[in-house]
């Protein structure tokens, strides 16, 4: 009684009587099994706090296989095979755009 109707004096009787009855579900019959029960639902709840306030551990991204194949069918060049660290910006530039005369001349013919 003094953990809730006392300790309480706001709360109506009926939440007394509730906690109470919960008590008598729970099989408290003393104050000792009260302090256990009481620690072990800290313990829960903290537990609880913890795994819904985790960081997420990141997205994985799925690659798809042509990803990783789409150079097969291309021809290494010689200035690429000398020097991989560098990338010779103007050899780009004309397979682009014979890349895109290939698809205009598909689109216009």
């Amino acid at each position: 009684m003094k953990i809730t109707a006392l300790q309480q004096p706001n709360k109506p009787m009926q939440y007394t009587e509730q906690i109470l009855a919960n008590w008598r579900k729970d099989y408290i019959t003393n104050v000792e099994q009260l302090k256990a029960k009481e620690e072990r639902d800290k313990i829960k709840r903290q537990q609880s706090y913890q795994l819904s306030y985790q960081k997420p551990k990141g997205r994985t991204e799925v690659v798809p296989e042509w990803f990783a194949n789409r150079n097969e069918g291309e021809e290494v060049t010689p200035a690429a095979e000398s020097n991989n660290n560098t990338i010779d910006f103007e050899a780009e530039r004309q397979k682009v755009l014979e890349m895109l005369g290939k698809k205009e001349s598909v689109i216009n013919g």
